[in-house]
């Protein structure tokens, strides 16, 4: 007890005189000197959930491991001789700090820093409730029967030309003296749009295993796509906002599904795009067709630069067959 009060005090000395603290990633081990002023300190970012695995080599000597969050309180300690191991789920999303202590300074230790990160998992009810084809025509009954909300459920999807125009009447326009800019599917550059250059004016089917529907429609053509969200029932989920960036090949995503948080897409060669979360939380997932036309979006991983080095496998989760076109 009273070696782990003195591995405390020299600790709490150390991270009073801290000012940096040295970049440690997940799934890293880096190498250290015990400081002179009783704590050496590693910093690292992580999302909510991460389960990490730190472990001090520190041969033939006593030492501590001590975990902080970002206001530098301490969130979990362990101490021993040789190698000392420490396990924690981290609480939030945030910047941690390592703190390494031994009784003799100057001696040589290994921090390894292990962790697994959380997976998104999706769930279903195991009996799932029935498909309403929310674009569907409803039967006719009789001839004054009313349509009600709850027996038809509308969703706009756009045409295959969307009219711009200043004139609502379009006449300066039909006169070729308007300010009007017709704007065809066709003619959306897959090279900026990539696999939206083919899902723009399209919906998803909705066939019994589908329970979420998407349309993908002009908000201002060539420049703001909208994603929107239907349940079976025709009721509008959030929309996703997909815009144009600064760089060519480049596209921004906000959803509203996930409090508006920001993704930067990548453009590829072959019209996937590769989405990588702009805060501390990445999330990274790729957007593609489907040789058979469906839309799939997949979660991934990335590399340094946030180029897609694996995707999960494509499913009946993150695939969406189409509609037919309308003609």
């Amino acid at each position: 007890m009273q070696v782990a009060w003195l591995l405390a005090l020299c600790l709490l000395a150390g991270l009073a005189a801290a000012q940096t603290a040295a970049p440690i990633r997940l799934n890293q081990r880096v190498q250290g000197t015990v400081s002179a002023d009783g704590g050496s300190f590693h910093a690292f970012a992580a999302v909510h959930a991460t389960r990490v695995r730190l472990v001090l080599e520190l041969p033939d000597a006593l030492g501590a491991v001590t975990l902080y969050d970002g206001k530098g309180e301490e969130i979990a300690f362990a101490e021993g001789r040789g190698e000392v191991e420490l396990l924690h789920t981290l609480a939030a999303d945030g910047i941690y700090l390592v703190g390494v202590t031994g009784l003799e300074p100057g001696a040589r230790y290994r921090l390894t820093l292990a962790a697994q990160e959380p997976r998104t998992v999706y769930l279903y009810d195991d009996v799932p409730e029935p498909i309403v084809d929310a674009w569907a025509e409803p039967a006719r009954e009789s001839a004054t029967a009313a349509v009600t909300p709850e027996r038809r459920q509308e969703v706009p999807v756009a045409r295959k030309k969307v009219l711009v125009t200043d004139d609502p009447t379009g006449a300066d326009d039909a006169a070729g003296l308007g300010t009007g800019q017709a704007v065809a599917d066709d003619a959306v550059d897959p090279a900026t749009w990539g696999a939206y250059a083919r899902l723009v004016g399209r919906r998803t089917a909705a066939p019994g295993r589908f329970r979420n529907q998407l349309a993908w429609t002009w908000a201002r053509p060539g420049e703001v796509l909208h994603e929107d969200w239907y349940d079976s029932r025709g009721r509008h989920l959030g929309t996703v906002v997909i815009t144009r960036g600064g760089q060519p090949g480049e596209l921004l995503l906000r959803s509203g599904l996930f409090g508006d948080k920001e993704w930067r897409g990548r453009v590829d060669g072959d019209g996937s795009i590769t989405f990588v979360g702009t805060r501390l939380t990445k999330l990274p997932f790729v957007v593609d067709l489907a040789p058979d036309g469906a839309y799939r979006s997949r979660t991934a991983k990335v590399d340094g630069d946030d180029r897609a080095v694996s995707i999960v496998p494509a499913d009946d989760g993150n695939t969406w067959p189409l509609a037919p076109a309308d003609g």
